[in-house]
């Protein structure tokens, strides 16, 4: 498998959406990751872009919600690397592959 991680996160994106097409949740995907050109970058970061947020987040039917960081057995986990949230961080699941 060439891209491990990105297949891991659209087989968990297909469960969401199944879910989420029964109104029992809603969720996003933070596109954080990726090279950009240094002009790209710096638009994102004044736009709030922040370095070690999840992959996906997640609100459920009632007003709940977590984190989903998703990683390949060879990805890196650098999660909240700037964020100092311990309640953030207790909302949080990680699943490696």
């Amino acid at each position: 498998m060439r891209r491990p991680e990105e297949q891991l996160q659209r087989a968990v994106v297909q469960l969401l959406q199944v879910y989420q097409s029964r109104s029992l949740l809603t969720f996003c995907h933070v596109p954080n990751g990726g090279l950009r050109t240094r002009t790209e970058a710096a638009a994102l970061e004044a736009m709030g872009t922040t370095p070690g947020v999840p992959d996906l987040l997640i609100w459920l039917l009632g007003g709940g919600h977590f984190q989903v960081e998703l990683k390949a057995r060879t990805g890196k986990l650098e999660l909240w690397r700037n964020l100092g949230d311990e309640v953030f961080r207790r909302r949080c699941v990680i699943l490696a592959r």
